[in-house]
């Protein structure tokens, strides 16, 4: 599974030079100054937000049921397929692991990606 952590401190006017509009808006970019002087509170920002936003997901994220039930919401795909055969083997849902990982078979077939199953762990 993955997330992201989001910036809490304005760094507005570091990115009024930068020509991507997309990289403006995002809030999951922390800009450092090129002679660092700004290192300290991006550094803390990023802890920060580490500490209210990732450890919360973290602790969520243990709770391999709920999380199953999570990758069995999303959209069909190779990864969610993937995803949730691991899962469900974990778990010990033995019909569901033979289910998600004949879906992931199929697509990876579908998509031109290898069927060795042992590149699939880190997807």
């Amino acid at each position: 599974m993955r997330s992201h952590l989001e910036r809490g401190i304005d760094q507005d006017e570091l990115m009024k030079d930068t020509l991507s509009l997309l990289n403006k808006e995002r809030k999951d970019i922390w800009w450092v100054n090129p002679d660092g002087d700004n290192a300290d509170e991006v550094a803390k920002d990023v802890a920060n937000s580490l500490y209210e936003q990732g450890l919360p997901w973290f602790r969520k994220m243990t709770d391999l049921e709920r999380v199953f039930l999570m990758v069995e919401e999303m959209r069909d795909c190779f990864c969610k397929y993937t995803k949730a055969a691991h899962l469900a083997r974990r778990l010990g849902y033995d019909d569901k692991w033979r289910h998600y990982d004949a879906l992931a078979e199929k697509e990876a077939v579908r998509i031109g990606f290898s069927t060795d199953r042992s590149g699939w762990s880190g997807i």
